[in-house]
């Protein structure tokens, strides 16, 4: 998982070429593949489900570069602790207040 990190953030525009994604279209993928079974009746009428996967692609993209810079070590158990948390998050800005 660090090498992937590294080369995410690596300043060599060839692997940059390489690994340059285009989130939304994951995320759109992702939703299709994997979660066509969601209820999106729970989100507010505003919300795009593929945003906040979007948004959770960032923040986590964020967090690994962060630990990088930082020289921290990248943790499985810390990332899931961070994700369940920006899901709690999430969900109270995206979720009718019914679904909370």
């Amino acid at each position: 998982m660090e090498f992937l990190s590294k080369s995410r953030v690596s300043d060599q525009k060839f692997i940059q070429d390489i690994i340059n994604l285009d989130t939304f279209n994951i995320a759109k993928l992702i939703n299709e593949k994997y979660f066509n079974n969601i209820n999106f009746n729970k989100f507010k009428e505003d919300i795009q489900s593929e945003e906040i996967l979007e948004m959770l692609i960032f923040l986590l993209d964020g967090y690994l570069i962060n630990k990088l810079k930082l020289n921290e070590k990248i943790e499985l158990d810390d990332i899931k602790t961070k994700y369940i948390g920006w899901v709690k998050v999430l969900k109270i800005s995206a979720y009718k207040e019914e679904f909370l």
